[in-house]
């Protein structure tokens, strides 16, 4: 349990505490309170709202409550102020021996009205919160090429604030320009975000791109080569703050010759810096390579054992990137130690090709990870 949750459930038990001495005194619980952030001590579920979209909900037990499941005590979810029905959100569960703790698995939306059911007390606790003043987001994806291979992996989706994270894909379309019809379930339906909600990793079905795979055999590529397409972000997909995109995105494509060789740094071309200068080392690559592979230590520097700090930039096409030292390049030579998992757009890494002959499982496929080169004085 990480310092920040154990913080706020101990500033809950805090309040429960004088919870308990407020009704010795005046003898007048509350049964129902409606909470705005910060929550008020109530006889109800407790609500820290210290992130208002990503509440911690609590509630008191004892021994008594050991033979009851979580949700037969504490209840979440957004309430019908219709049929005054609830219905439950998906959420994680914490049990101490006094407190069971309740936390959403997804962001709360701002405007609606949230409940808290304690189902052994019969209290429940409402809860809601205002939207702020929200910008309008913004989107960057990529590979943006013009041409990306028949058997592309991945797109990056890039936003310039965290976004609602639930069912990703459906936001998401791939329109065949070619035959004017829409690719069906084209994506993997697999949540994969980074942790501040600002990136996301927007799979095509591996299944049906790699070759002979039964998805593959039975629904076809998801791409074929000489087609164009557009892949289409809804304008309508929302922040945390609940503001949309507002238009459409589009990004343009044709589908090229599908790639199945892997990255071979031996035909990678370097251009070497001056000694005694902080020039960068440039390195060509002869393909466009994974945009966030690149972006998170593809390689390191080396001068004997000796590592050299360099700050590595990449270009905006994925086809180069530059290391530029922290200290004046010297005499000698150097390695460059390279990431084997590197891959380019189809999923081939240096370490072995996407697809794999079951028949060559165990042959050494991996190309090699280390290149030297010698500056002179």
């Amino acid at each position: 349990m990480s310092f920040k949750r154990i913080t706020r459930i101990i500033s809950v038990l805090a309040a429960l505490m004088i919870l308990i001495f407020n009704e010795g005194c005046n003898h007048a619980p509350s049964d129902v309170v409606d909470v705005r952030p910060a929550a008020e001590i109530t006889s109800g579920p407790m609500i820290d709202s210290v992130y208002e979209a990503h509440p911690l909900i609590s509630v008191s037990i004892s021994t008594e409550h050991n033979e009851l499941k979580d949700d037969q005590i504490l209840n979440f979810g957004v309430i019908d102020s219709d049929t005054n029905e609830l219905t439950p959100i998906l959420g994680n569960y914490q049990r101490t021996e006094a407190l069971l703790t309740f936390t959403p698995s997804f962001a709360l939306l701002p405007g609606i009205t949230y409940q808290a059911q304690n189902l052994v007390s019969n209290t429940h606790t409402n809860y809601s919160f205002e939207q702020a003043h929200a910008n309008t987001p913004t989107l960057e994806v990529k590979p943006n090429s013009d041409n990306l291979p028949a058997n592309h992996l991945k797109f990056y989706l890039f936003f310039s604030q965290p976004m609602q994270q639930d069912t990703p894909w459906e936001h998401c379309k791939l329109y065949d320009v070619t035959t004017g019809n829409f690719v069906g379930r084209p994506f993997r339906h697999t949540d994969l975000w980074n942790p501040d909600g600002k990136r996301l990793t927007l799979w095509f079905h591996p299944g049906r791109q790699k070759t002979g795979v039964n998805l593959n055999v039975d629904l076809g590529a998801i791409l074929e080569e000489g087609h164009e397409y557009e892949l289409q972000i809804s304008g309508l997909w929302q922040s945390l703050e609940g503001q949309p995109l507002g238009k459409d995105y589009r990004l343009p494509f044709t589908a090229t010759k599908a790639d199945h060789m892997q990255p071979d740094p031996s035909q990678w071309v370097l251009i070497a810096p001056e000694s005694g200068t902080q020039q960068p080392l440039t390195i060509e690559f002869n393909e466009r390579l994974d945009y966030a592979m690149l972006h998170n230590q593809p390689l390191t520097v080396t001068s004997g054992k000796t590592p050299i700090d360099c700050q590595i930039v990449p270009n905006t096409d994925s086809t180069k990137l530059e290391l530029t030292p922290s200290d004046n390049w010297i005499p000698g030579t150097y390695s460059l130690n390279i990431n084997p998992r590197l891959e380019d757009l189809a999923g081939n890494s240096i370490e072995r090709p996407f697809e794999v002959d079951i028949q060559e499982v165990n042959a050494e496929q991996s190309k090699t990870t280390t290149i030297t080169f010698t500056l002179a004085p």
